[in-house]
Parts: structure tokens; sequence; C-alpha cells
């Protein structure tokens, strides 16, 4: 979660949580091009598929920072609820959700206008978010409530509520693309 590459794989990009920055290294060099401050404490990060804007969580700042990731120039920050930890990019990179551990929810943010448009309640200290192929579903995984939460960001309810083993915890892709065999 705290490290993302971009689509074209050219750069990998990095949060540095005690220096409350990001970091862009070139693939293929493997040297760091540039850092740029962020807010504080920052650990979910990712990317849109254009490689244009970089969407970072800072976990002690309640924010998100909207990063140019060509060139680390901020281009918002937006307030979440408490202790943003993972974001995600759904329904084709118009959506960003963030899981915000503290206040046991998901923050949805209007990418185009970088605001939040819907907080929605999930399990005790959401964590993981994976959007399913289908870019009408979100699974947030409820460390604490050993759950997982299924969101239909259509109505932007929680569909079902799924126990799980104790500790529910998921960083980065948990969702995989496979061929069916029905």
């Amino acid at each position: 979660a705290g490290v993302v590459v971009s689509a074209n794989g050219q750069y990998i990009y990095v949060s540095n949580r005690d220096d409350d920055s990001v970091s862009v290294i070139n693939a293929r060099t493997l040297k760091v091009r540039s850092t740029a401050k962020v807010g504080h404490h920052p650990f979910g990060i990712t990317i849109d598929e254009d490689g244009r804007r970089l969407y970072v969580a800072n976990v002690l700042s309640n924010t998100v920072t909207v990063l140019d990731a060509v060139n680390l120039t901020k281009i918002a920050t937006i307030e979440v609820g408490e202790l943003p930890y993972v974001v995600a990019l759904a329904q084709s990179g118009k959506q960003l959700l963030v899981s915000n551990q503290d206040d046991d929810t998901v923050s949805v943010i209007d990418t185009n206008l970088n605001n939040v448009i819907e907080t929605i309640s999930v399990g005790e200290t959401p964590e993981g978010i994976d959007i399913h192929p289908d870019q009408i579903h979100a699974y947030v995984t409820n460390w604490m409530s050993g759950t997982v939460s299924v969101i239909n960001l259509n109505t932007m309810q929680v569909e079902q509520t799924i126990k799980t083993g104790q500790g529910s915890r998921a960083f980065g892709r948990f969702i995989q693309r496979t061929a069916s065999t029905d």
C-alpha cells in the first residue's frame, strides 16, 4: 500500500511515512528522481491509469494529497475521515475510496472535483480496499471486526458484510482477474 508502479512501468512511487513525503523512482535506473512533501505520515498510495495523478492517504493529517504524478506538484488536499489508511480508484478512475480506520468509514471522493461526495459506514477499523472488475463493487477488509464489507458504488451502500477470521487485513491488490471456467 505504500508503493505503486505507473501503468507504463516507468516509475515507482513510494510513500515515506517518517519523512512526510513521496518519492518517485525511475524504474529503469532505480534512482530517485524527485521527492515531495505531503501530509503527516503518508501510507496508502495509488496512481490513475493515465499516470497523471497520484493519490496519497496521510494517516495523521486526516487528508488525501493529490499530486501531479509527473512533477509531484500538489493539486489538492482533501479532508477525509480519521486515520485514512488505504486508497483505491474506482468507477474507471472517477472515484477514489479511502479507508478511515478510526471512524470506521470509507470516504468516496469525486476525482474531478477533488471533494468527498459520500461517507459510508463499514466494519471496525477498515484497512484494505479493492475494486471488483465490474467497477460496481468495492471490498473493504475490517481488521477489528473480522469482516469484509461489500459496497455497491452505484447506491453507495453496504450490500453485504461477510464474516471472516479475526484480523482481516489486506494491502494492495487482493482481487485478481482470471479466466472463467463456467
